[in-house]
């Protein structure tokens, strides 16, 4: 009981907070490190990686029984400012039998590919960001903590009630 009151008990105006949790600093430094491996790993391990595209070209009519044919496509790092190289040639198609439909890229090879890969960079990135920040703000918030001489636990919000009186 220090000045007539128990600690914790809600007296006149004021109201009554548990007070918060301290987070020890291994943890947080901890939790950063993670995050930060995390976006390294995501870097070195993925996004400098060539990307690859399948299409389905169509029918190939040239084979028995007739096959629905995947070709695959290379493509650039998601760094790069193309998809593509301009200029370089696409696999060949086989050709078909007459009277039957040719083989044809249904759309620009790499660039759904080369688009999605750069949302989920950017989204990577942005989560990164965020979490970042969140742990920063949570440990801005949160009082420290330090050991008094008897080797118990005292917390800053501790402190600055005592140096108040």
């Amino acid at each position: 009981m220090q000045g007539g009151t128990l600690r914790g008990m809600r007296t006149g105006r004021q109201r009554w907070r548990r007070p918060p949790a301290a987070i020890p600093r291994r943890a947080l430094a901890t939790g950063l490190t993670l995050i930060f491996v995390w976006y390294i790993a995501t870097v070195l391990f993925w996004a400098t990686r060539p990307l690859s595209d399948r299409l389905d070209v169509g029918t190939d009519y040239s084979q028995s029984p007739a096959t629905v044919l995947t070709e695959h496509v290379r493509c650039l790092t998601l760094f790069d400012s193309e998809p593509r190289r301009i200029g370089r040639a696409l696999p060949a198609l086989p050709a078909q039998p007459e009277g039957k439909p040719a083989l044809a890229y249904p759309q620009s090879p790499c660039m759904s590919v080369y688009h999605q890969a750069r949302a989920l960079f950017g989204v990577d990135t942005v989560l990164v960001v965020v979490a970042t920040a969140g742990i920063g703000a949570w440990a801005w918030r949160r009082p420290s903590e330090s050991r008094d001489d008897a080797g118990s636990v005292r917390r800053s919000s501790d402190l600055r009630s005592e140096s108040i009186r």
